[in-house]
C-alpha cells in the first residue's frame, strides 16, 4: 500500500467510494455498500498498527507521517 509512503493518496479514497456508490441505481445501492465497508475496514486494518506505532513513539496523535499536514500548504 503506498498510504504508508504518501498518505496524501489516502484522501482521495472516501470520495471516489462516495461517488462510485451514488452512481449504483438504488437497488443496487445495497449490494454494493457491503464490499465498500469492506475495503473501508481493509484500509483501516492496514493503516491501523502504523498509526498505533506513530502514537507509541511520539506520544501524541500522528495520523500517518509527521509532515501530513505540510501538504496541504
Amino acid at each position: 500500500m503506498g498510504w504508508l509512503a504518501e498518505p496524501i493518496s489516502l484522501m482521495a479514497v472516501p470520495g471516489v467510494a462516495l461517488i462510485y456508490w451514488l452512481r449504483q441505481a438504488p437497488p443496487e445501492r445495497r449490494r454494493s455498500a457491503l464490499p465498500l465497508a469492506g475495503a473501508v475496514l481493509l484500509a483501516m486494518a492496514i493503516v491501523s498498527p502504523w498509526t498505533v506505532r506513530n502514537y507509541l513513539v511520539f506520544k501524541r496523535s500522528v495520523p500517518l507521517k509527521a509532515s501530513f499536514g505540510l501538504n496541504f500548504g
